[in-house]
């Protein structure tokens, strides 16, 4: 028997998940808005300036710091209030958070990881990280990933044979 049964979106009521006190943005909020063109300048200057990510430790025992090396971003076709990122991010190093705590899995100071976000606006009319997985439209996947390789983001192997991750089994580089 399956978990879940095939239901028709139109008739779900989905009132309990909106907040009267906080309406979506229109009027005053959306007209101060940024433009997605804005904002991705905006975030390309901010992060040429900050290019630090950190990133919790997957058994919470400390915080990984990476260094963003480069950045795609691609309005999404059907929602121009939501720009998807591609990143490129290099590991830097690990800080622990109590003495004596190491890493759920040792990294090279060389290896290369990408995260994949998006931002939105939201219903106060701001331009906000995206909190959940990423939902892509299948039409907008390809664009992005050419996109990203066009610009230098998403690296390939020295044999054209994909995504080029430092100390993969794929990969030719040595490490130091």
């Amino acid at each position: 028997m399956p978990i879940y049964k095939s239901v028709d979106p139109d008739s779900l009521d989905l009132s309990r998940f909106v907040d009267a006190d906080k309406p979506l943005p229109r009027g005053a909020a959306a007209a101060t808005t940024p433009s997605a063109e804005a904002f991705i300048s905006g975030r390309r200057e901010l992060w040429a300036r900050e290019p630090w990510v950190r990133a919790k430790d997957i058994q919470r025992n400390g915080t990984h710091w990476f260094r963003r090396e480069a950045a795609t971003f691609h309005v999404q076709s059907s929602n121009p209030q939501k720009i998807l990122v591609l990143e490129r991010l290099t590991w830097d190093r690990f800080v622990p958070s109590s003495p004596g705590n190491e890493p759920s899995r040792n990294m090279s100071a060389d290896e290369i990881e990408y995260r994949l976000g998006y931002f939105i606006v939201s219903r106060t009319g701001k331009w906000w990280w995206g909190q959940f997985a990423a939902m892509i439209p299948a039409e907008d996947l390809e664009p992005l990933l050419d996109k990203a390789r066009e610009e230098g983001t998403l690296l390939s192997t020295p044999h054209g044979e994909g995504p080029y991750r430092s100390g993969s089994r794929h990969s030719s580089r040595k490490k130091r």
